[in-house]
């Protein structure tokens, strides 16, 4: 056999696998790129599918001892969300406790700055300190329009974590509502060897 025509074989495979490859990258980095232009719609999608798979099982045994889908997956949803602020009760508490003694050695720790400033090697007196609070106050005062931005950002921040969590808990309910309909529907539509 010659060994150029075994060559050729050889290149021309590989050429193929190569292009097979190289449209395999493209179509992942297309379809990357895309959830990252839809992550505000695909992250509570993605965090309902995990939450629903946690609660799948008491969900199901609910339903296998008679009881309605919908009320199955509201209790089940219910308990779960009565757990975690349960759970975030029994925390919140003791930071609360601890906020007080945070805002106690907060003052203490200024004052020991006041003195470390007043005090060798600095040597400030309080004509100076006065004048350097003074400068720091006209630089906030100066940044207010940056600050204030930042508070609107934090607060629509704040507003997109609760939307978000309303979305998932909403989309969880019906995934385990009505998760177990998805297949039949997928196979009316696409034939019955779809998603097995």
């Amino acid at each position: 056999m010659d060994r150029g025509l075994v060559l050729a074989r050889s290149m021309h495979s590989s050429s193929r696998w190569c292009g097979r490859f190289l449209i395999v990258v493209a179509a992942l980095a297309v379809t990357l790129w895309l959830i990252a232009q839809a992550w505000v719609a695909v992250f509570p999608l993605i965090m309902a599918l995990i939450v629903s798979s946690v609660l799948w099982q008491p969900t199901r045994f609910l339903r296998d001892h008679g009881w309605p889908s919908a009320l199955a997956a509201a209790a089940t949803l219910f308990v779960s969300v009565a757990v975690l602020a349960g759970i975030f009760s029994t925390i919140v508490p003791s930071v609360v406790d601890q906020s007080g003694e945070i805002i106690d050695r907060a003052g203490q720790g200024i004052i020991e700055l006041q003195t470390w400033v007043a005090g060798p090697p600095l040597n400030f007196d309080n004509a100076e300190l006065l004048d350097f609070a003074s400068q720091l106050r006209t630089a906030l005062e100066d940044r207010a329009s940056a600050i204030a931005a930042g508070v609107f950002s934090g607060v629509a921040a704040v507003g997109s974590f609760v939307v978000t969590t309303l979305l998932v808990l909403a989309l969880t309910f019906f995934f385990l509502k009505d998760g177990t309909k998805f297949l039949p529907f997928m196979h009316r539509y696409t034939g019955r060897y779809v998603g097995q």
